[in-house]
């Protein structure tokens, strides 16, 4: 199943996952705060956004936008996307965040009705590019709903439900 995502985080990890999921050939508009990082998306003629918002620009629902940053960065892009996202949106930290920052925001998205699940993503930049693994928090309904693309940013057989955020 292709799906249509924001990608949020160019650096080592994000830049190849993003690359990854073009050649399987899902949509995908890219956002980087760091302005070389997001000029070298553009260089390889990726989509990009020039600000979050145009990241979630999309009007049609339910967006999904990827995070991958490092967790300590993932509050402040999670309230900024909060307040743009609509319920039924859902978004996934792949920072490799500590598990009680997971569960505290997952149950803050939950409350306003937008799907959260999170990422563990293991491989450095070359998993990342090739096939990384993944284990993956959340509501289980959440987690089948966006297996296919999880499943494509995996190496195979490399990725797996672990329960609730």
């Amino acid at each position: 199943m292709i799906l249509k995502l924001g990608y949020f985080g160019l650096g080592k990890m994000g830049f190849n996952m993003v690359e990854r999921l073009l050649e399987k050939g899902h949509e995908i508009v890219a956002f980087e705060r760091n302005a070389d990082a997001l000029q070298a998306a553009k260089n390889k003629s990726e989509q990009t956004a020039d600000a979050l918002a145009a990241l979630v620009a999309d009007p049609s629902s339910p967006r999904l936008v990827w995070i991958m940053v490092p967790h300590q960065a993932v509050d402040v892009i999670l309230k900024e996307l909060t307040l743009l996202f609509a319920k039924g949106d859902a978004v996934v930290d792949g920072g490799n965040s500590p598990y009680k920052e997971s569960i505290l925001r997952s149950k803050e998205r939950e409350a306003r009705g937008i799907d959260f699940l999170n990422a563990g993503v293991s491989g450095g930049p070359a998993g990342a590019r090739n096939g990384a693994c993944s284990m993956i928090g959340g509501r289980q309904e959440v987690f089948q709903k966006f297996e296919a693309l999880i499943c494509d940013l995996s190496v195979l057989e490399g990725h797996g439900y672990m329960g609730r955020s």
